[in-house]
């Protein structure tokens, strides 16, 4: 599994001339599934995403992860992060195929929303978790902080 991520002071998805999510500041992660990836490797990249000291503490060092900020965290499905781009056309033979890819998708977004929840229901800071349109063509304006782009791939976790 890889995964994007792009701090933005906001970030609004539309699909089909609907907004289907619009956050404040956080993160905008781009998620692309492996067709061998499992729920395994989609609880560590929820496990590292929401950990990622990449927020600028009090000092302006990058300290601070997602849910100590309270960040609002677009999660958007992306087959592309597994193009094979050897040739001048790409291939995405690597991605998960739709249906299980789909099913894996949302996996991430409730097990990432829980986990923000149960920080919340504590009394800790939390995110709040936003989805993309699995399968749809969306429209995303962002609005990059810093710019700050980390990719993470479990292959390397």
């Amino acid at each position: 599994m890889r995964a994007v991520l792009q701090i933005t002071s906001k970030a609004r998805l539309s699909c089909e001339g609907e907004t289907v999510s619009d956050c404040g500041k956080g993160l905008c992660v781009l998620l692309g599934i492996e067709g061998s990836d499992t729920r395994a490797e989609a609880d560590r990249i929820i496990d590292k995403i929401l950990k990622m000291r990449i927020f600028q503490d009090d000092a302006g060092k990058l300290n601070l992860s997602p849910v100590q900020v309270e960040a609002d965290i677009l999660v958007v499905s992306n087959f592309t992060l597994y193009g094979n781009c050897k040739s001048r056309r790409p291939d995405f033979l690597r991605s998960m195929k739709y249906e299980p890819a789909r099913e894996l998708y949302q996996y991430v977004l409730e097990k990432m929303a829980a986990v923000a929840d149960t920080l919340r229901e504590e009394g800790k800071r939390g995110a709040r978790v936003f989805p993309g349109v699995f399968g749809g063509d969306m429209k995303i304006d962002l609005s990059l902080d810093g710019p700050v782009t980390i990719l993470l791939d479990t292959a390397e976790l």
